[in-house]
């Protein structure tokens, strides 16, 4: 763990610590055989101290580093875990091997540095080390200097030796003092100042940055520049530069004794090592009964010296010093200024060396502690695994019981049975709580419909691989696109925080009860139809592509071509064929075997098993007239002398039945025929049975190894009939004296009763009702075969509630309705999208200082960004009135949201953000409803607007939708790949929204099914599962939603070719989307399309450089694709985020979560050109509206900017507050919707041109020209009737020759009588 220089192991020359053969040290490390032969490991630890060293040096060193221990034999001594204190006393100055080298203070108490010792009044150094790379205390390079009559060197110049020899620092007598630097908000850095002014090294002299938080114990106040700084000196502006000293002070006493455990680890905070590590008679050891907490005294009294032992509730074994050191503040002229903060612990040295990768490792390693014993740390994993393994809405006393597992390491169940070892965080004991607790194997909470869960996607998979015996061909299961198909994967994470939002509320039961459903987040319209077509496919064709299937290859979907890569073996028959009845193995009037038609196409069409003509008791076949084969038995295999047995009847004489064999296992196009009731050309036998029964038999070539038995009709004439087909032995073709025997192969009546309820075991373990396996074995009992019946079983329950969730269902009556439009309002129409940029966008590298008059705002902002600070030239400069700058920057990379600002199309809101009312720094912890800085908590709360949870489980324009509907709008609502609260209103108000992919609908393949899903999946009574109704609802709605939805797009085609991205896909579904308003009969859309990618800890350019080059791109070809529609003015478009993100940097060049931040908003009814809201006029940590590291706490909240929207969509002022139910906190923050938007919405075209030329979107960009702050003919960049400002007249389609604000250069707006296109020159 440590990291010496190379020439150590290379160089001969180098001194090392060799151990003596008597060396106890050695005896450990040898670890000998009873021969003496040294059996070295890789690790050893030793079990006490030593201190017999033999003739070895051991003993005489104050720190070991690496050992010799035989002559292919080292080991490097680790050190445990042990922090040090920041501040210390009697500071001492350490240099390099050479003085004009940086130097720095170190702890004359630890091995920081090596000796260097000097002549009196001479300043080269020699060295008096034992091994090279020794390190000493301050006292020990003392003593080592004066064994060679020389003393550490005063005013050292340098160190002689070879470089490797002299890598380290070096002791010198000089004092170091170490100074504080204190921020404006109590954060401080460590400063060392030498006595003689040299040069100190970056990370401690007195420019440095690097701060941190500290407890500040006096009425938690520091020096503030402000108020001079309490005698210290005032630096950089706005910090305070003081002196330090540290102090100790004992805790308890004989008569204050700790308590208990609690107190003394409250109390206690620095640690001790081991006592029984010295001599017996060092300590005198006293245990209390009633604590338990073990006291080692020195002089037998408690005082500064003596050491707690003790143990807390988590199993965690403490040796804590009775101290407590604080740290106290100084003025320059060394008067105590009144403050003081606990002296902060480090890992880390600030000396740099080569056990930096170590003491890393242990910091990293003390995190994860402090994670893991965390009082949270238990009830969070209760509740989250409890959530994914056993019910989505565990009680409190669940949760209780599973985190005391957890805790306490044991599990105990009600007969006795006990798990666990009884330390913290055992899993078995934990586990054993979550599966064996009553909670969770109650028979009787099953019939609580607010039990139970949705399964996830990935495991309802898996369940079915491994219950339907899957088989696969290869050792290795592939699997495709998964993410885009079901929303999940197996070993991969779209995200850190997984698949589902723990807290989700669906719409429906769950939600209105205030309940949570994780899994529901995936429930939409693209997951549903995915996964219910992979399952599909996957029992009817294996593990393939085909019809929406899961696998990566190809297959061809015929019965006997299955998928090469695996298929489902459950209630698999022997595809051997012996004998066909038609009377099926498992129900009357079926085949005993899977039959196929030509080219491994189904047969049905080609024939059908029906009654006997002679006997309406018994069944069989039925072939129609093809003119070839079209029904192929399973395959036979043939080892000589092998006969095919068949019974033949027919209405007329020559009726065409045909039987005989193939070879032809690729295609089935070509046939041997023995026997046909037809004239001599047509077999090599001829069969005559008007109106009787024959029975004759074939002999099948000895040359033929493997056969499949065909049958048709030939002739169209009259009908033939085959039945009882069979092998045997034989030499003879003939239909005289054949003797077929008894084939025992009748159907077996209630045999399908048998078998879906072993599926539903399988697959709902036990949970499907009576109902629908009746009407799933109503199903398999009206397939052709065994086969076939068995599939269809498989494919229906695969759809039901009762796998699809760990509910019971109780079923009315009553189909649900189908998904249906209404008429058109004949209102002119409108619509906003909602973009989220997920992750929380680095907005204040969107919108940038760039020009301001009252202050050096751009330089502001690139002291405090640093180097993640834009330079001028990465910006697109634009104009602004009313805020602190006059020119802002807009990131390089989002030219099309440059020139839509300057066409006055696009407005910014500046450090916009969740609010639940105005706050400042002093109480916006206090007084803030949402949790900040959290992702879930802070995106949610931008899309739902209403902090206090006043309409719970809505969103903003689900709450729009809500007062639209009410008052006569038809409202159409779509979210593009996921569901989203923001579209969400109140049950029964408005229509749920919509779940589209981002390629619009996908296909889907349940034909085999979908009469039978209607009836599996009715309404349900109040005290059915929750969790299962919303399956079922989510269901029959996404099937709908699909079916109409398909029907209204295939027909829509797009103008403006969009960029291949995510974002611009779902805007492009948005525009196609629109142009289906009319058969829709919307007048008002909403739409929610979201990008993620933002949550930029680290590389934050790159990053948002890749990220806004998309969202530029999409941008730009939805703005042109909606002008091309005339629709420009008819959309708009607001921009948002979870948060924003620290002005100031990280270590890793990326920034942290924040809060207010800048978005946008665009449309062609958008006053744009302009920024509402505040700009924040200070960037710093002394900004009245900043938090530590450039965190803006918001001067606009999101309620002001989706009013004006609520507005400009037609909610009028009086039912305001049922959209935004906060806003009486915020009375002076709105802005109107005249502020944001025109005054005239004209009426849309009455259809949307769907066949003009496809053409591309502009693809220049703005920082070739500059663009006008705005344009006096820029309203007239469009069709009059759509797309004119209100301020123009709606009647005028004046279009300017050429505009650089209208459409970027390189482009044209052309007109006839009828079209509207974009072309590029």
């Amino acid at each position: 763990l440590m990291s010496d220089p190379s020439e150590f192991a290379t160089v001969e020359t180098t001194k090392r610590v060799i151990l003596a053969q008597s060396s106890t040290l050695r005896s450990f490390l040898c670890n000998a055989d009873p021969n003496g032969n040294c059996n070295f490991q890789n690790t050893v630890t030793l079990p006490s101290s030593i201190s017999n060293c033999g003739d070895g040096p051991e003993c005489d060193l104050g720190l070991i580093r690496v050992v010799q221990a035989a002559s292919n034999a080292y080991y490097e001594y680790v050190q445990e875990p042990c922090v040090n204190h920041a501040f210390y006393p009697d500071a001492k100055l350490i240099s390099p091997r050479y003085s004009w080298d940086t130097q720095m203070c170190a702890n004359p108490a630890l091995p920081d540095a090596a000796e260097a010792c000097c002549e009196t009044f001479k300043y080269r150094a020699d060295r008096n080390s034992r091994y090279d790379g020794e390190r000493m205390i301050f006292n020990s390079a003392e003593e080592r200097c004066a064994e060679i009559d020389k003393t550490l060197c005063d005013n050292l110049d340098r160190v002689n030796g070879q470089r490797h020899e002299t890598s380290m620092y070096f002791w010198t007598p000089d004092k170091c003092d170490i100074m504080v630097k204190v921020k404006k908000n109590g954060a401080i850095s460590i400063v060392h100042q030498t006595t003689d002014s040299g040069n100190v090294v970056s990370h401690v002299d007195e420019s440095n940055e690097n701060f941190f938080r500290v407890l500040w114990t006096k009425n938690n106040a520091w020096p503030k520049a402000k108020e001079n700084c309490g005698d210290c000196k005032v630096v950089s502006g706005d910090q305070c530069l003081c002196n330090a000293f540290v102090r100790e002070h004992q805790v308890f006493s004989d008569d204050a004794p700790p308590a208990s455990v609690e107190d003394a680890l409250f109390s206690l905070s620095i640690g001790a090592p081991n006592p029984n590590i010295y001599a017996a008679s060092s300590f005198t050891v006293v245990t209390d009964p009633n604590t338990g907490i073990t006291t080692y005294l020195k002089n037998g009294n408690i005082n500064k010296n003596t050491v707690f032992e003790l143990t807390d509730d988590k199993g965690r074994h403490f040796f804590l010093k009775n101290l407590r050191e604080n740290v106290y503040v100084n003025g320059l002229t060394g008067q105590y200024t009144g403050f003081y903060f606990r002296n902060p612990p480090h890992f880390m040295s600030l000396v740099p060396s080569e056990t930096a990768l170590r003491d890393a490792q242990y910091e990293t390693e003390a995190t994860l502690d402090h994670y893991f014993y965390h009082d949270n740390t238990a009830p969070f994993l209760a509740a989250r695994l409890i959530q994914r393994l056993i019910t989505s809405n565990p009680s409190p006393r669940y949760i209780l019981t599973v985190s005391s597992a957890f805790k306490e390491g044991r599990y105990t169940t009600d007969n006795g049975v006990t798990f666990g070892d009884g330390k913290y965080g055992d899993l078995r004991a934990f586990f054993a709580a979550i599966y064996l607790d009553r909670e969770s194997r109650s028979v009787v909470l099953d019939a609580d419909p607010s039990q139970g869960s949705l399964r996830e996607p990935i495991i309802k998979l898996l369940s079915v691989l491994r219950s339907m015996q899957f088989n696969p061909k290869s050792p290795v299961i592939r699997l495709g696109n998964l993410l885009t198909r079901i929303g999940q994967t197996n070993y991969s994470f779209d995200s850190v925080f997984s698949f589902f939002l723990p807290e989700f509320k669906p719409y429906g039961r769950v939600g209105e009860a205030s309940l949570t459903a994780p899994e529901a987040t995936l429930l939409d319209m693209p997951r549903i139809v995915g996964i219910l077509n992979g399952l599909q496919s996957l029992v009817k064709h294996g593990l393939c592509n085909r019809d929406g299937g899961f696998g990566q290859s190809s297959c061809s979907g015929k019965t006997y071509q299955p998928s090469p890569s695996g298929v489902l073996e459950y209630g698999k028959n022997d595809p051997n064929f012996t004998g066909e009845t038609f009377e099926g193995l498992s129900l009357i009037g079926g085949l005993d075997n899977t039959w196929v038609g030509r080219d491994y196409s189904l047969f049905t069409a080609n024939g059908e098993v029906v009654g006997d003509p002679t006997s309406q008791t018994n069944h069989v076949y039925h072939p129609l007239y093809s003119g070839v084969g079209r029904f192929f038995s399973p395959s036979v295999s043939s080892s000589g002398n092998t006969m095919v047995k068949f019974q033949y009847y027919s209405t007329v004489d020559n009726a065409g039945g045909c039987i005989g064999y193939t070879t032809d296992y690729d295609r089935l196009l070509s046939q041997e025929w023995m026997y046909c009731d037809a004239p001599p050309t047509y077999a090599e036998n001829e069969m005559t049975a008007e109106e009787i029964w024959v029975t004759c038999q074939f002999v099948i070539p000895n040359a033929v190894s493997d056969f499949r038995i065909v049958v048709g009709d030939r002739i169209r004439s009259g009908d033939s009939y085959f039945d009882n087909i069979t092998t045997g032995t034989g030499t003879e073709t003939t239909c005289t004296g054949v003797d077929i025997g008894t084939l025992n192969m009748r159907g077996e009546i209630g045999f399908s009763e048998k078998v879906v309820n072993e599926l539903a075991t399988l697959l709902t373990a036990g949970r499907l009702s009576t109902e629908h396996r009746g009407i799933i074995r109503g199903a398999y009992d009206k397939a052709l075969n065994a086969d076939d019946g068995l599939k269809l079983a498989q494919q229906l329950i695969l759809t039901t509630a009762e796998f699809h969730t760990t509910n019971f269902v109780k079923s009315e009556d009553k189909i649900r309705p189908s998904v249906t439009f209404p008429p058109p309002s004949n209102k002119p129409y409108r619509a906003v999208v909602y973009m989220m940029f997920s992750g929380g966008c680095d907005s204040f590298n969107m919108l940038t200082p760039y020009e301001c008059e009252r202050k050096d705002m751009y330089q502001e902002y690139k002291d405090v960004r640093q180097q993640v600070a834009l330079t001028l030239q990465d910006l697109l400069p634009v104009q602004a009135s009313d805020q602190v700058c006059e020119k802002f920057g807009v990131h390089a990379d989002l030219g099309a949201v440059h020139g839509l600002y300057n066409d006055e199309d696009l407005i910014f809101f500046a450090n916009t953000g969740v609010m639940s009312r105005p706050v400042t720094k002093k109480n916006y912890n206090l007084l803030t409803q949402t949790q900040l800085f959290a992702h879930n908590h802070m995106q949610r709360e931008a899309k739902r607007v209403d902090p206090y949870d006043t309409n719970s489980g809505t969103g903003v324009l689900g709450r729009v939708a809500d007062v639209l509907t009410k008052n006569g709008n038809n409202v159409g609502s779509f979210s593009v790949d996921r569901y989203s609260i923001a579209l969400i209103g109140k049950p029964g108000m408005s229509d749920a929204p919509m779940i589209v992919n981002r390629n619009g609908v996908p296909d889907k393949y349940l034909d085999d099914i979908s009469d039978y899903i209607p009836n599996l999946h009715k309404e349900t009574t109040a005290d059915s599962g929750y969790f299962g109704e919303t399956w079922s609802a989510s269901l029959i709605e996404s099937l709908g939603t699909n079916e109409v939805l398909s029907a209204e797009l295939k027909n829509v085609e797009i103008g403006t070719t969009f960029p291949n991205s995510y974002l611009a896909s779902q805007l492009q579904t948005v525009t196609r989307l629109i142009a289906t308003r009319e058969a829709r009969g919307a007048d008002t859309d909403t739409f929610y399309v979201e990008i993620g990618g933002f949550d930029t800890h680290s590389m934050v350019e790159e990053n948002l450089k890749n990220r806004f080059i998309e969202v530029n791109e999409g941008i730009k070809a939805f703005a042109a694709e909606l002008k091309r529609m005339r629709l420009w003015n008819n959309v708009t478009t607001i921009q948002t985020s979870d948060f924003a993100r620290t002005l100031n940097p990280n270590g890793g060049d990326g920034t942290d979560h924040a809060w207010g931040g800048n978005y946008m908003m665009f449309g062609g009814s958008v006053k744009g050109g302009q920024i509402l809201g505040e700009y924040p006029d200070n960037l710093t940590d002394e900004g009245p509206l900043t938090l530590n590291r450039g965190r803006m706490i918001p001067s606009t909240p999101w309620d002001a900017v989706f009013k004006g929207i609520a507005g400009w969509l037609g909610v009028p002022n009086s039912e305001m507050n049922d959209v935004l139910p906060n806003l009486k906190n915020f009375e002076s923050f709105f802005f109107t919707t005249d502020d944001m938007f025109g005054d005239v919405l004209p009426q849309p075209p009455t259809s949307t041109p769907t066949q003009s030329p496809k053409t591309a979107a502009p693809t220049d960009s703005p920082t070739k020209a500059t663009v006008p702050t705005a344009s006096p003919t820029k309203k007239t960049d469009a069709p009059t009737n759509a797309t004119s400002k209100p301020t123009k007249s709606p009647s005028t389609p004046n279009v300017p020759t050429a505009s650089p604000t209208a459409f970027p250069t390189g482009a044209a707006i052309c007109f006839d009588d009828d079209t509207l296109a974009l072309e590029g020159d």
